[in-house]
């Protein structure tokens, strides 16, 4: 599908998807563990083209969540190691074995179902709970996972990860990263007598930017050693809620087109529910995209688009394909014409609505707006410079 068979896109641009990785991953260490997460549809962008740039931009692995996430990257031609790090069944580990996906095992049940592929060699990755309580083995486990791995040499543990709750504090020594670590470098120790993982992971993007600008920080957590990295959000551009800025630059632009203009008087209403009013005679273009496209209708009467490079209010109810906006402080320019560019998110002029916009306005995360851009929004792919 391309974008002119339908009045509303996204555009990815892989230049400045590279320039993130490079940043991240010099920040994290070019020696050090460093795993792009592609879960969710990469973060919403489209997982496939993701992946395959992060590939060509010399990417070691990356991470998903789902096993339908790894085995839909291998069906594309992905070669690169992949993690899961959801759950799976007994009756499920022959496909980790069939699309050669690298596990992340967090509770015995998981290691007790690798048994069923019998002495056949997998690399694994252990994920230990140390506060997110979420998943991850405990670290009274950990006699009994070195028992059940010590008969079981074909189970090769490549690394050990742990999930943080709060990258944000990473810089506070008392705070919720530096009392994770800590924990977490117990677990080191006590794994390290037996086992000889080539990685320990945990940093998430606000913890890698944090801790990237000062490894004396992360030494004062008494982690020794290098601790890798699991950038999400910040390698498509958003910042995390830091003081430390670094130079991300968004990845995607969703874009759409007026599909119909028309006069509405002053004292009629708009859309679903006539919540808008105009306070005299307007002028009202109508966008093609909506809801079910990924624009929320907790947005109706709150954001604002842009057209001709200046912002413009929604106005009305979001409907599910079409959401409206008050072009009436523009009447006086050159005539409108339908299938005008509207950008949704993204710069057009001076003018640029970010993600981390909408989600204040929708009383969200930037997460949920990135992995809400729909599937069937076509995505046009920019490529490097």
């Amino acid at each position: 599908m391309t974008p002119e068979l339908r009045p509303a896109f996204i555009e990815l641009s892989l230049s400045n998807l590279k320039k993130n990785f490079q940043l991240l991953r010099r920040i994290s260490g070019t020696s050090n563990f460093f795993c792009p997460m592609v879960k969710a549809n990469g973060y919403g962008h489209g997982a496939l083209v993701i992946t395959r740039a992060l590939e060509e931009f010399g990417a070691k692995q990356v991470g998903v969540n789902l096993l339908e996430e790894g085995i839909e990257l291998r069906n594309g031609g992905i070669r690169l190691p992949i993690l899961t790090f959801g759950s799976f069944e007994r009756s499920q580990v022959e496909i980790l074995r069939q699309f050669d996906l690298t596990p992340v095992v967090h509770c015995m049940d998981q290691l007790t179902a690798l048994d069923a592929l019998g002495r056949q060699n997998m690399k694994i990755h252990l994920k230990f709970n140390t506060g997110m309580n979420r998943l991850g083995f405990d670290e009274n486990e950990i006699p009994n996972v070195l028992k059940f791995l010590k008969s079981r040499s074909w189970l090769q543990v490549e690394g050990v990860a742990t999930h943080l709750l709060q990258g944000e504090d990473a810089l506070h020594s008392d705070g919720h990263t530096a009392r994770q670590i800590r924990r977490f470098h117990q677990i080191q120790e006590a794994l390290s007598a037996h086992l000889s993982p080539t990685y320990f992971h945990s940093l998430n993007s606000a913890a890698l930017i944090n801790y990237g600008s000062s490894q004396k920080d992360l030494d004062q957590t008494g982690w020794r050693g290098e601790l890798g990295s699991r950038p999400g959000l910040s390698l498509y551009g958003i910042h995390p809620n830091l003081k430390t800025k670094i130079e991300l630059l968004p990845v995607m632009q969703v874009k759409s087109r007026l599909v119909a203009i028309r006069e509405v008087r002053r004292g009629e209403v708009v859309s679903y529910g006539g919540t808008w009013s105009p306070p005299s005679d307007a002028l009202i273009g109508v966008v093609g995209i909506g809801y079910s496209d990924g624009f929320r209708r907790a947005l109706s009467n709150r954001a604002s688009m842009l057209f001709r490079g200046r912002r413009v209010p929604v106005v009305g109810t979001v409907c599910m394909g079409l959401t409206l906006i008050d072009l009436t402080s523009m009447k006086s320019g050159s005539k409108m014409e339908l299938f005008e560019e509207v950008v949704v998110i993204g710069q057009q002029g001076p003018e640029c609505i970010r993600c981390e916009e909408l989600a204040d306005l929708a009383d969200t995360i930037p997460y949920e707006i990135l992995v809400g851009q729909s599937e069937r929004l076509p995505r046009k792919i920019l490529e490097p410079g």
